[in-house]
């Protein structure tokens, strides 16, 4: 682990999706849904100051001066990604067959919020769902701005070398507390942190959090979204409509879960080791039946989605959050 960074408590947000400026017209194939990596772009950073914490929890003043971002990851998946052609059409599934739900354009910012990509018609495809109209990110701590009914599907991000959207460059905060934490990206996280270990405040526990999740993960404890081994470390309302939660991935040797409620001070990191082992199968995107079969994900994929985990390495308990309601 390199340097430790203090901050008090965390969120991922995610959004974002798209398709091709030529739209062509001729025939068009189903797609062999075999995955290949998309193309990599950078754009300016930005920052903001950070409110304070309401009266749950402890803060922690910010800790070191801002620092130079990790190379961009090859992968799109959790990456905010705007068109570089004029228009790029959203489509229903990743083929030119797909019907098209709408455009967008460079003033259109999109999260990739699912993890397989698709190859189709000579065009690499990534699902997403437009975030912002105004070609940025909102400065951190802001999350995305509403930009009505959101646009949701599938974007040709590439054609060959003919790459047609950018990724926006992560936006590593110089404050480094709860409310910048939680307005980052899953990328964001990895490539402003790396590997580097953190301390976190928060309550553990989520009243109401959680759901079912088709697919396989191995190991368990780091691939599944909802960290079996650990939990969520969570915080009350930030404002309205708005509250933050991190799921807490721990090995089955590391520190066992404390109690719900319990107001803790976490150590923890990204980027672990264990992420190289991970193995992952989903359903098709779009698959209606009740039983979808699983797919596996290409090995970089779900490399990647695991070292975007926060892995526990160690919590003290500070005290009991009173307000606290077990969902």
């Amino acid at each position: 682990m390199a340097r430790v960074r203090v901050l008090a408590v965390l969120v991922v947000l995610l959004a974002g999706c798209v398709a091709p400026d030529q739209r062509p017209n001729g025939p068009s194939s189903v797609p062999s849904m075999s995955p290949t990596p998309a193309p990599t772009a950078t754009s300016p950073a930005s920052s903001a100051e950070a409110p304070s914490l309401g009266p749950t929890l402890s803060t922690t003043a910010p800790t070191g001066p801002s620092w130079t971002p990790r190379p961009s990851e090859p992968l799109l998946y959790g990456s905010a990604i705007r068109p570089i052609v004029a228009e790029l059409n959203v489509r229903d599934g990743p083929s030119l067959a797909a019907k098209s739900w709408g455009v967008v354009t460079p003033k259109n910012v999109l999260v990739v919020n699912v993890l397989q990509f698709f190859e189709a018609d000579g065009y690499r495809w990534y699902r997403g769902t437009v975030v912002s109209a105004t070609g940025e990110l909102p400065d951190l701590p802001e999350i995305e701005p509403s930009v009505g009914e959101p646009l949701t599907g599938w974007i040709a991000v590439a054609k060959g070398a003919n790459a047609y959207v950018e990724r926006l460059a992560p936006r590593c905060p110089s404050s480094i507390d709860l409310w910048n934490v939680a307005a980052m990206l899953e990328s964001e996280l990895l490539a402003c942190f790396g590997d580097d270990s953190i301390v976190l405040e928060g309550v553990f526990g989520c009243g109401g959090c959680g759901g079912d999740i088709p697919g396989t993960y191995e190991p368990a404890w780091l691939a599944h979204p909802f960290g079996f081994g650990f939990g969520l470390l969570s915080v009350a309302p930030l404002s309205a409509g708005r509250w933050g939660a991190l799921v807490g991935h721990a090995p089955p040797t590391g520190p066992a879960e404390p109690p719900q409620g319990s107001i803790i001070r976490v150590r923890g990191h990204f980027d672990d080791e264990s992420a190289t082992t991970c193995e992952i199968a989903l359903p098709l995107p779009g698959d209606p039946s009740d039983a979808p079969a699983l797919v596996p994900v290409d090995q970089a994929s779900a490399t990647l989605l695991c070292r975007q985990r926060f892995v526990v390495e160690s919590y003290e308990i500070l005290g009991t959050d009173p307000d606290f309601i077990l969902g």
